[in-house]
């Protein structure tokens, strides 16, 4: 609920570059392989709502669709549907719910049921362009965008006074009530429409990463006075507690949330235990310390 992985395609290739971002800088970039080949066509990519799906349209490597790990930020699960219609640009959007995906190419809109089990063969067309003009020039269908009101809204790939609107997105086919040249604006727009992320995700109380809300089952007062040094680290980390409660675990957690095995020993009768991270890449970590009844979390900085 607090950190963000930004993604940038590479040009002519099917890699992405991907960093993640916390309030202690920037990490990466790590290459992630999305095998489609990606041209200098004209397209968008687009998470789903709930930040776990991530689709990806242009006419010359048509569409993918991958889960996506909030996590560890890997893509998997890849289903990718030829659309075919000869378009020169497009977009895409989910809808609020992310049940439904929408392509818009060109001269169509084609809604998807992602939850199908066949994703391609629901493909249903839900708008034809009807071949309004602004000034000579057709203002037909390029990017898409969910809207604070929770409606979709299609730009037109040349300058153009309007936009086109999907009204009920989360409906299944003709009942999404799509509108064309529905919404007049007061200045021209051509080839660009808001790309915010998503303010509003929030945690995800399911997976390690969620370290901001994470609270214990058993919460009791007995590990509040652990404390971690130096930190940063270079080599050596030690844990001072005192506490009646025997550890009974501790695990060291990098920043995508896999589990670095590390040995600790007591030392000075026990009062400090001592974890030597002198292997450990430099970065972000979380160290776990469990007893029987309890788990606290910090979070260290190895140079």
């Amino acid at each position: 609920g607090r950190d963000w992985w930004v993604f940038a395609p590479r040009y002519m290739n099917g890699i992405e570059y991907e960093y993640l971002i916390t309030p202690d800088g920037i990490q990466g970039p790590w290459q992630k392989n999305l095998i489609t080949h990606r041209d200098n066509w004209f397209g968008q990519a687009v998470f789903n709502p709930k930040g776990n799906k991530f689709a990806y349209y242009e006419p010359h490597g048509d569409l993918d669709i991958w889960d996506f790990d909030r996590c560890s930020g890997d893509f998997t699960n890849q289903v990718h549907i030829d659309i075919n219609d000869s378009a020169a640009g497009g977009g895409t959007s989910f809808s609020p719910s992310g049940r439904y995906l929408y392509i818009s190419s060109q001269n169509y809109i084609y809604q998807f049921d992602i939850q199908a089990s066949n994703i391609d063969s629901s493909k249903i067309i839900v708008g034809v362009y009807d071949g309004f003009t602004f000034q000579g020039i057709a203002s037909n269908f390029y990017l898409s965008a969910i809207a604070p009101d929770n409606k979709i809204y299609v730009n037109c790939g040349n300058g153009s006074l309007v936009l086109h609107v999907i009204n009920n997105p989360d409906n299944a086919g003709f009942s999404c009530n799509f509108c064309q040249h529905c919404l007049s604006l007061p200045g021209l727009n051509a080839f660009t429409i808001p790309n915010h992320p998503n303010y509003f995700l929030g945690a995800d109380s399911t997976t390690i990463c969620d370290t901001v809300t994470f609270t214990p089952t058993v919460k009791t007062t007995s590990l509040e006075s652990l404390s971690l040094f130096p930190n940063p680290i270079k080599d050596i980390l030690y844990i001072n507690l005192t506490m009646t409660e025997p550890v009974k675990e501790i695990k060291i957690i990098n920043s995508l949330g896999v589990i670095q095995p590390v040995l600790f020993v007591k030392v000075k009768n026990g009062e400090y235990l001592q974890l030597d991270m002198s292997s450990f890449a430099s970065g972000i970590y979380f160290v776990q310390v469990a007893t029987l009844k309890e788990l606290v979390t910090r979070k260290v900085i190895k140079e």
